[in-house]
């Protein structure tokens, strides 16, 4: 009896052995970068959220991740107002033709329309606009000049109310 039960205990110790060592090895875990936060400033024309042109890729107008990331909490913004409207605005720097920025402008400001459009927002309520590059906020003198003025602004406001930018 002693004998079969070390033999039954060692049985079990080597098949746990067993299913140890042919288990899948764990995976580290990586970290998750945090994902941006939009920030609301209130001005004399509404509750105003700034995308910059770090959030697009040089010269394009596709929204990189971080960009998509502001946009969905500026949808559920929206989405939690109701009776809120956005005012996208595409702005550019004055470096290159203007033809090609107005265009630029344009096209950004319509990515983050459809994603706002992507995340649930009904299209009545966004309106879109683009400036190229003759509302700068910045000198275009300086690198970072031109940096502040390559953005899309999304204005929040109620019907009725939207101010133009400057």
């Amino acid at each position: 009896m002693k004998l079969t039960a070390i033999k039954f205990v060692t049985i079990l110790l080597l098949s746990g052995s067993v299913l140890a060592c042919s288990s899948k090895p764990q995976r580290a875990v990586e970290p998750v970068a945090e994902a941006p936060k939009m920030q609301i400033t209130t001005t004399e024309r509404g509750e105003l959220v700034t995308l910059d042109d770090v959030l697009f890729d040089f010269e394009k107008a596709t929204l990189r991740p971080e960009a998509k990331q502001i946009v969905k909490q500026a949808a559920s913004y929206l989405n939690k107002h109701p009776k809120k409207i956005a005012l996208i605005e595409g702005h550019t720097d004055n470096q290159g033709d203007a033809a090609y920025n107005d265009n630029l402008s344009k096209a950004r400001s319509q990515a983050v329309r459809e994603t706002l459009l992507a995340y649930g927002v009904d299209n009545s309520r966004i309106q879109t606009r683009a400036y190229g590059e003759s509302r700068p906020v910045a000198s275009n003198a300086t690198l970072e000049g031109r940096q502040q003025n390559r953005r899309v602004e999304i204005i929040f406001n109620e019907p009725g109310t939207l101010v133009s930018s400057r």
